[in-house]
């Protein structure tokens, strides 16, 4: 057996080895294992779903870990596949990954949700919004201040 489908034998018995155990998410986790939607869906085309497991093949990931938070608190978490293809070892809920540099997205989306919700201004100077420190002011501050975002240098539409 090579090691590929090695790895994705132990990634489909870790993932039904972690699954085995049932909770109140459970209709919840069934739509992340087996409804994920594309990240561009086209106005007027199908939308096509494909299953977690299929996705991490088709990626070549060996191992993910999931946490799901609603109203602020923590849900539930789970994983699947191998966190150590190597040695074997299954990715577990308690599983912890190297999160890279994913700050700045996290931010602008939570940034662009403030703002579709009237809360923030993207031309407002961004220390209006500010509670524990400033942005102090600098040779671009003071030619222009800081902005939420982009959106009084881009072009009308």
């Amino acid at each position: 057996m090579t090691r590929t489908r090695l790895a994705l034998a132990l990634m489909t018995m870790a993932a039904a080895a972690t699954n085995a155990a049932q909770s109140p998410g459970d209709e919840r986790v069934r739509r992340i294992e087996n409804g994920l939607i594309p990240p561009v869906i086209l106005k007027g085309q199908p939308v096509r779903t494909s299953k977690l497991e299929d996705r991490m093949r088709e990626l070549k990931i060996p191992g993910v870990s999931i946490a799901v938070f609603d109203k602020g608190r923590l849900e539930w978490t789970r994983g699947w596949g191998m966190a150590d293809v190597a040695d074997g070892r299954p990715v577990e809920a308690d599983t912890r990954f190297q999160a890279a540099s994913i700050s700045k997205p996290v931010a602008a989306a939570a940034a662009l949700a403030l703002v579709s919700r009237g809360r923030m201004s993207l031309d407002q100077d961004i220390n209006t919004y500010l509670t524990s420190g400033k942005l102090p002011e600098n040779e671009f501050t003071a030619k222009q201040k800081s902005r939420s975002g982009t959106c009084s240098r881009i072009p009308a539409a």
